[in-house]
């Protein structure tokens, strides 16, 4: 079974939603689910979410393969995703999706995402800590965002958005 460290679980993830996905991922994510629900995880960074209502945000957002299972989001607008036997990571800031090699396993990915060192390395998730200070950690359903044409201007123009999918609200 998954273990997070310092998990913070912000609701359960609904019998029907796993239920749905349940044939498309490995066994420790449903686990995971059912164990943990929805909540954040790595300084808030990273958010275990709710695979049918990520599914829903997603939809004409991004294409991904038939049976593509969001698993986590980050505080960033990154996606984490199991897709045909395999994670992969959307990187919307930089336009990249980066697969995991064959073999990676869930277990792999939750080391990976729970290590300090590899958060900048694999996830450029530099403004992060700055932004929390200023703005506390964002809801589950909120994300840290780039005023679009100011991405090089300091920090002060990362703003808290609505929903990983939208940006259009901010605070």
């Amino acid at each position: 079974m998954t273990k997070f460290a310092g998990f913070t679980t912000l609701m359960p993830i609904e019998e029907h939603s796993i239920d749905q996905f349940v044939q498309q991922v490995p066994a420790e994510v449903v686990a995971a689910w059912r164990d943990n629900g929805m909540g954040f995880f790595a300084d808030g960074y990273f958010r275990l979410v709710d695979p049918r209502r990520a599914a829903a945000q997603r939809e004409g957002v991004v294409g991904l393969p038939d049976r593509s299972t969001v698993l986590f989001a980050s505080a960033l607008g990154d996606l984490i995703v199991h897709a045909v036997g395999r994670f992969l990571v959307i990187k919307f800031r930089w336009g990249v999706i980066d697969v995991a090699p064959n073999g990676t396993s869930f277990e792999d990915i939750v080391a990976l995402l729970e290590d300090p060192a590899a958060r900048e390395i694999s996830f450029e998730w530099a403004p992060y800590p700055e932004a929390v200070e200023r703005t506390g950690i964002p809801h589950l359903e909120e994300l840290l965002g780039f005023v679009p044409l100011l991405v090089w201007a300091e920090l002060r123009w990362l703003r808290i958005c609505s929903g990983w999918t939208s940006g259009s609200t901010s605070r």
